[in-house]
């Protein structure tokens, strides 16, 4: 027997299911990861994508479903950013990769940054680590999925001027996001396979790091030293993650939008508009100036690169800004909570796997709290019918007699799916 519910209600939920649809469509459905939410307070669910609140993990980046997270230690011992899992909402399923061959260690200006990668020929999925601590030399490793192990990388430079260490190895981090007040973070950008960084040595030069999934190599390309800012303001610029250099991608190829100025007047109106010069590295490191960029809109930081476009963070909300276009999309749904919003991610339901994955544990389940959009629906299986997510009610307590009777003539009832799921754990001592 099929629950029921009130004509209005039936009607909202309508409604969102087909604007979820039609943004999953047009390749809009996101992962968001927000610091600022305790478990306790459980906000309406965004229409456009998944939110995972967390203070003890963040995301690294999302592939074919799969999400990658790492500890932060910015506010407990547990966990650290040796703690990664890679795991799939759509099928509750997790995976914690064993420890790295170089270890973090808090209090000693230890920094880590990650990315999680695919190999899409191999079908291999690879995870990014470096490590550096400060004036001495930084170590890089990748966990592959073929080997579940993890195996050094040899990182190179294109440049003479990288600070070294007494051993002559580079010597370089990346700087902290200020909101996650963690020493770990993401890769800042993807162009085409390869995650980039924009990586600052000991002797306050920028450089450009990336990482190539077919070579497991890691290489240092100058920055364009033509940049507008003086270089003491650039260094705080990428510390600080504001709007005024943004690194992005472009035509494939690893783009830089160097703020010019900031105060555009108008006749008989007065506006903020974003103008910048656009630069882009080919493939043998050398940079050119294409050409100016406007964006008539306010934002204080850009988020992430998705499909090509800017995620670009308002007061208010999170827009897309297309560099080729200059169409501007809104992100439905997000309002002022994007304010807490550190990162975006593109995301898709899938019913991937690999070896080791087994139901979330206790100790992943205590740090994770995931609000999926009211009336997603899931269709891992193309030849089963489609079925709607809805909130738990009193009334639901033979929901699970029903869906043995018949399955697939039940809507999903389910508190892995909605608000409701956190599992209050105490994580391991």
């Amino acid at each position: 027997m099929k629950r029921s519910l009130p004509e209005e209600e039936t009607s909202r939920l309508e409604r969102k299911r087909e604007r979820c649809q039609s943004d999953h469509q047009n390749n809009r459905l996101f992962l968001f990861h927000d610091t600022c939410r305790g478990p306790r307070f459980l906000p309406d669910p965004v229409e456009s994508g998944l939110t995972c609140y967390s203070t003890d993990t963040f995301i690294v980046g999302s592939i074919n479903g799969l999400i990658c997270s790492a500890g932060t230690s910015g506010f407990h011992y547990w966990p650290s950013p040796d703690d990664i899992w890679l795991w799939n909402p759509s099928t509750g399923l997790s995976k914690k990769l064993p420890i790295g061959n170089h270890t973090f260690t808090r209090f000693t200006n230890t920094q880590v940054t990650f990315a999680f990668c695919w190999d899409e020929t191999a079908d291999v999925y690879k995870v990014v680590k470096i490590v550096s601590k400060k004036c001495e030399a930084t170590f890089a490793e990748v966990w592959t999925s073929n080997s579940d192990s993890w195996k050094d990388i040899i990182i190179t430079s294109t440049s003479t001027s990288v600070f070294t260490s007494v051993d002559g190895q580079p010597c370089f981090y990346h700087p902290t996001y200020s909101l996650l007040f963690a020493p770990a973070t993401h890769c800042d950008v993807f162009v085409q396979t390869s995650p980039y960084w924009v990586v600052l040595d000991y002797a306050d030069n920028v450089f450009a790091a990336s990482f190539d999934i077919k070579t497991d190599e890691l290489k240092l390309f100058p920055f364009p030293p033509q940049l507008s800012l003086p270089r003491n303001d650039l260094l705080l610029r990428f510390i600080r993650r504001d709007s005024r250099v943004i690194v992005t991608s472009l035509e494939g190829c690893l783009a830089v939008l160097d703020f010019l100025n900031y105060f555009t007047y108008g006749y008989n109106n007065f506006y903020k508009s974003h103008e910048y010069d656009l630069w882009t590295m080919d493939y043998s490191g050398k940079w050119s100036k294409r050409s100016l960029v406007y964006i008539n809109f306010d934002f204080s930081v850009c988020l992430n690169t998705i499909g090509g476009k800017l995620a670009l963070r308002e007061f208010d909300g999170i827009k897309l800004f297309d560099l080729v276009t200059k169409e501007t999309q809104v992100i439905h749904g997000v309002g002022r909570s994007s304010r807490c919003v550190v990162s975006t991610f593109d995301f898709v339901l899938s019913s991937v796997s690999m070896e080791g994955f087994e139901p979330f544990g206790d100790d992943f389940s205590s740090l994770i709290n995931l609000i999926l959009p009211s009336g997603l629906q899931i269709n891992l299986n193309p030849n089963a019918p489609w079925k709607r997510i809805v909130r738990e009610t009193e009334e639901d307590t033979n929901s699970a007699e029903e869906m043995e009777d018949d399955p697939d003539e039940v809507d999903i009832i389910c508190r892995l799916w909605e608000s409701q799921w956190h599992l209050q754990f105490s994580p391991p001592v």
